[in-house]
């Protein structure tokens, strides 16, 4: 099918139009070429899939990506949402699954902000037949793409795709089909009107936002609120975790738990302590459950950016046998878990975990609350509990040294995220730039600190995956060398986990700030302990 140029700024704005089933495709190009040469491909069948992410995230965003499939081959187009602005057009054999697959650099920088690392679903599709013609001026010159889709239902749509300095052309091609009989600019994004895709699961959904607090506010009835909005987030993807659409469901998921069991630890003596406790011995039997299957998703997605250079020009170290049985190892031991999960998810004592989670976000405060802190106001209570908890990373970081025992950083890495959720839950009721900055300098020691972590798992499974080799040679096939490979790689991650480990000291200094304690310290005040 026709593309326009690649340029590095949005193209010209493209038009549609709807016409009826009666008129044929062919008259239809013809009254938008007018005196210009064509050049047409006859109908073919075609297979729209509107690409997004289960969280809508391109939608709410304004533009669409949508890939288009013919015999002629396929388009990725990317596209303002409805009779938008076309942006980039690119060949493409198959949709992408990640953002980060799209080989085309100006489209993947534009959408990796977008989606992050959440998978691209079909969230919508349409199949049909698809006529593009190419016009020319008396010079040979192209000056118009147009494109019709029909389907065996509903009215066909014509396209005019103007190209860059030829925009006049469009714009006559435009008022030519005005003046045909039951032709109508059509305004109306095809998506919307497009069939159910695959990923449509979440079709739909409001994607829960901050919670507005107010600092006066009893603690008890603005921590209930906090909650209710992680609840929300735990029953949206929760189908998704189910279903297996995206890795991020599960993430998101699990971050709701960890943020939701945190805060009933954290915020001390709002509600009653068998309330307490309840809850959060159900979110940490959800961690639990949640846990093997995220945690074989994190050692994939770290395979998948691992290489290896030997020194005799071999490449990316998954094409090494070693890795391709690592990695049908991981997966097979994933597709194992994610069964089990699934019928966790299933299960009557989900249901029964989830509904009491629900009702107890949304039970009205008491008007005699057993918890001593209830009716503090929440901005002094919460600006209590970040000071503590800001004080205990600290003084545990100020306690490691060269000789510390790596469960010293994990254990610091705990309490940095407890700090961070405080921080995140309660940001809009302190002052922004204290509370920003130290957002800011706990991420830069999280990421030294998650990444020594990861360096640590990474090594564990790659010798686990050896061990399980060398005790079942028949289940895994590998060669003295594939298991020479996997000794040389955990040799390469302990020198990466050496060098991380080194680096602790100069992040965690930047994050001891003297002038930012006082700051943040000035922000919060003092509150009740």
């Amino acid at each position: 099918m026709g593309r326009r140029p690649d340029s590095k700024t949005p193209g010209p704005e493209v038009r549609s139009f709807a016409a009826p089933r009666r008129l044929p495709v062919r008259r239809l190009v013809e009254a938008a070429a007018g005196n210009l040469a064509v050049s047409t491909r006859a109908g073919q069948p075609a297979h729209v899939r509107y690409l997004d992410t289960f969280d809508r995230r391109l939608r709410r965003a304004g533009v669409v990506l949508e890939h288009v499939a013919s015999s002629g081959g396929g388009t990725l187009r990317y596209r303002g949402l409805g009779a938008g602005t076309a942006l980039v057009d690119v060949p493409a054999s198959a949709p992408p699954a990640f953002a980060r697959e799209i080989a085309h650099a100006r489209l993947r920088a534009q959408l990796s902000p977008l989606t992050d690392v959440r998978r691209l679903l079909a969230v919508a599709e349409a199949r049909g037949r698809l006529t593009a013609a190419r016009c020319r001026n008396p010079e040979g010159k192209v000056v118009l793409d147009v494109e019709c889709f029909t389907t065996r239902n509903g009215p066909a749509r014509i396209t005019i795709r103007p190209l860059r300095g030829y925009e006049r052309f469009a714009e006559r091609a435009a008022r030519r089909l005005r003046d045909m009989e039951g032709v109508v600019p059509d305004g109306e994004e095809p998506m919307l009107s497009a069939s159910e895709g695959p990923g449509a699961a979440f079709g739909g959904l409001v994607v829960p936002g901050p919670v507005d607090l107010d600092p006066g506010e009893r603690s008890d009835a603005a921590c209930r609120r906090v909650l209710a909005g992680l609840d929300a987030v735990m029953a949206m993807n929760a189908p998704g975790v189910e279903a297996d659409l995206d890795p991020e469901c599960l993430h998101d998921f699990r971050v709701a738990v960890r943020k939701a069991r945190s805060l009933l630890g954290e915020m001390k003596h709002v509600f009653a302590p068998g309330a307490t406790r309840r809850l959060r011995s159900d979110l940490g039997w959800l961690g639990q459950c949640t846990g093997p299957v995220r945690d074989l998703d994190v050692h994939l997605l770290a395979l998948g950016s691992v290489s290896r250079d030997d020194g005799e020009g071999r490449g990316p170290m998954e094409a090494d046998g070693a890795l391709a049985a690592l990695r049908g190892y991981l997966e097979a031991a994933r597709e194992r878990e994610h069964r089990a999960l699934s019928r966790t998810l299933r299960s009557a004592r989900y249901r029964r975990v989830r509904s009491t989670f629900r009702t107890f976000t949304e039970r009205e405060p008491p008007a005699r609350p057993r918890g001593g802190n209830a009716l503090v106001p929440i901005a002094a209570l919460s600006a209590a509990r970040i000071l503590k908890v800001y004080h205990r990373t600290l003084a545990e970081g100020r306690a490691i040294g060269d000789a510390s025992p790596p469960e010293s950083l994990h254990d610091l890495r705990k309490s940095c995220k407890r700090l961070r959720y405080l921080l995140e839950f309660f940001r809009g009721i302190h002052r922004a730039k204290p509370v920003e900055s130290t957002i800011a300098r706990l991420k830069q020691l999280q990421d030294n600190l998650g990444a020594y972590q990861d360096l640590q798992v990474q090594r564990a499974v790659l010798r686990a995956f050896r061990e399980h080799a060398r005790a079942t040679p028949g289940a895994v096939r590998l060669g003295p060398a594939d298991l020479g490979a996997i000794d040389d790689l955990c040799a390469e991650l302990a020198g990466q986990e050496g060098k991380t480990r080194a680096g602790f000291a100069a992040r965690f200094a930047r994050y001891d700030s003297r002038r930012a304690h006082e700051k943040l310290a000035a922000a919060l005040g003092r509150g009740p302990e």
